[in-house]
């Protein structure tokens, strides 16, 4: 994953946007030369997943769906959000259309996500409710995008980092709102069920 790691190195920092701190990529930086990215997922057409450990295989596929993610942003380039994609692909969300291959198979943002990451393999290794820390959907409120790819040997300790760090802003999960009331993610409500 060290290919994913230059691209995540060069192009992705941390800064502020409308109030809400955390990650920003400069994708114009990176579709000026998305030479490692293309490689990247070059190499993902190939990769054999069930010869891989868990760790790799998790490790592989979060990589795959953020490196998944970026690609989509560089090629389409939407103006506010990557929702404006929805409308040009013909299962009407991003998140369903294929717009990658893993191990040779044509996969969705959701295949990735719910199929195979939620679909067994986080449960497998123990990481239900982190591994939301770790997919990133290109959106100033989701989880921040690491400056380094997800590896086997570091993924516990990676994914502890992640869900620490996405947790502990409170521009991205507030807490105890003056209203006494908790004010976190939309991904708790979503997925509520990962976290416990």
């Amino acid at each position: 994953h060290t290919v994913l790691t230059r691209v995540l190195q060069a192009h992705v920092r941390e800064g502020e946007v409308n109030g809400i701190t955390g990650s920003l990529v400069d994708y114009e930086s990176l579709r000026s030369d998305p030479s490692d990215l293309r490689l990247y997922l070059a190499q993902l057409c190939s990769v054999d997943l069930p010869a891989l450990t868990t760790s790799q295989r998790l490790a592989t596929l979060i990589n795959a769906y953020n490196a998944i993610m970026l690609g989509i942003v560089v090629h389409y380039d939407p103006s506010e959000s990557v929702l404006e994609l929805s409308s040009i692909v013909p299962e009407g969300s991003i998140w369903k259309h294929s717009f990658g291959t893993v191990g040779g198979e044509k996969v969705s943002l959701d295949d990735i996500e719910h199929g195979m990451i939620r679909g067994g393999l986080a449960a497998e290794f123990g990481a239900q409710g982190r591994i939301h820390a770790a997919v990133n959907c290109a959106s100033l409120s989701c989880p921040d995008l690491g400056s380094e790819a997800y590896e086997a040997s570091r993924l516990a300790e990676q994914l502890d980092d992640a869900a620490r760090s996405w947790l502990g802003n409170p521009t991205k999960n507030p807490g105890l709102g003056t209203d006494r009331g908790l004010h976190v993610s939309m991904i708790f409500k979503w997925y509520g069920l990962d976290f416990v």
